[in-house]
């Protein structure tokens, strides 16, 4: 019985040290596989051999002149470029503004607009408003957005215009393109 009894002591000893080495092993896995694929690794150390090093002091005047020339340059590319641009381009680019709402909000008429295909700050929108034989016009200014220019909101007192279904259009205008809207109708009350 002795015997026995050892015989299976050894039996889970043997058990318990396989799911030690078992767990060892799995560890050991899991990092070599983190460690090439998920750890960052340090690719701007510098080899030993490198004798490139960041100075802190002030410019000297040579250096300040050069930044000073370089910077001339540049604007002086972007001054020819634009020079260019208005001499080759006789005609104005022809763009679609959008009206993205017309309505009236209490004692108020609000609208907004954007025009797709040019980014500039220097054209106009002008708003349209009709009923009839009637015309009223808005105009504001076009500033640039990230992807288009997108007309300054509208916004007037409502008596301005007689009750009735109205009519809109947003046209825009600058040095460099010119457009219209589709009309959009809305109710006055």
């Amino acid at each position: 019985m002795y015997i026995n009894l050892k015989q299976k002591m050894y039996k889970k000893y043997k058990i318990f040290l396989l799911v030690i080495l078992a767990i060892i092993i799995s560890i050991a896995g899991g990092w070599v596989i983190f460690d090439k694929y998920f750890a960052t690794k340090d690719v701007t150390t510098p080899d030993e051999n490198t004798t490139e090093t960041i100075i802190y002091d002030e410019p000297t005047e040579k250096e300040k002149q050069d930044n000073k020339s370089f910077k001339q340059d540049l604007i002086d590319q972007i001054d020819n470029s634009s020079e260019q641009d208005n001499t080759n381009s006789s005609t104005k680019k022809t763009v679609t503004p959008t009206i993205v709402y017309v309505s009236q909000n209490g004692q108020s008429i609000e609208a907004g607009a954007f025009v797709s295909g040019i980014i500039e700050e220097v054209g106009s929108c002008n708003y349209k408003f009709a009923k009839n034989s009637t015309a009223v016009t808005k105009t504001t200014a076009g500033f640039a957005n990230a992807t288009t220019t997108n007309c300054t909101n509208l916004s007037f007192n409502k008596s301005e215009l007689s009750s009735g279904t109205w009519s809109l259009v947003v046209t825009y205008d600058s040095n460099a393109a010119t457009g219209s809207s589709a009309a959009s109708t809305f109710e006055v009350k």
